[in-house]
């Protein structure tokens, strides 16, 4: 054992310091506080009902993502079917039709057949009612350079609007609870060819 230079060695660390001797009962207080204060340091178990709250706390910022992840995706998917189905209207309407009033018939019935599985669609007689379809250009010239009589040239602009159904009303996004999606196509064709 050691023991310091002049002091015989001793068990009790109040003889062994001149300082904590002085001190007397009060040294032991400190010496065990200090002990106490090292172990509650000490890494325990996190208090119980933690991880509800936190993930109470969590739960609706996931789910709100979640949400507006699926219907990012939907739009996305509805405003593909859209264009594709103004684009069909459009070269149909131009390939098949001389006449204003039949080429939105044409453009109607093409655009509501081809977005029938889509949210906010409503069926009509003869066609559907949503989405709106209009023809904002017909054209049919033959005085077109490469146009004649019997091979005219045909432009048609055809407009789609569709109402889209999502699943949770976006404030800045929709307006009473529908994004308003809308498709201009516009085809031109030499006709009979």
């Amino acid at each position: 054992m050691l023991s310091w230079p002049g002091r015989p060695h001793t068990a009790s660390p109040t003889r062994a310091c001149p300082d904590l001797r002085a001190q007397g009962e009060g040294a032991e207080s400190l010496r065990a506080g200090a002990r106490r204060s090292l172990m509650s340091r000490r890494p325990g178990p996190k208090p119980r009902g933690q991880a509800l709250v936190e993930f109470a706390v969590i739960l609706p910022i996931l789910l709100t993502l979640f949400g507006a992840t699926v219907d990012v995706a939907r739009v996305y998917q509805a405003w593909n079917v859209l264009e594709s189905a103004t684009r069909d209207a459009a070269e149909y309407a131009a390939t098949k039709t001389t006449t204003s009033a039949a080429a939105l018939a044409d453009a109607k019935r093409v655009v509501c057949a081809e977005t029938a599985g889509l949210p906010g669609y409503q069926s009509g007689t003869p066609n559907c009612s949503s989405p709106t379809v209009t023809i904002s250009a017909f054209s049919l010239s033959i005085n077109a350079p490469g146009a004649s009589q019997g091979n005219p040239i045909a432009s048609v602009t055809v407009v789609a609007t569709l109402p889209f159904t999502t699943f949770f009303p976006y404030p800045l996004f929709t307006q009473n609870g529908a994004w308003i999606l809308r498709s201009t196509q516009a085809y031109s064709i030499v006709q009979g060819r």
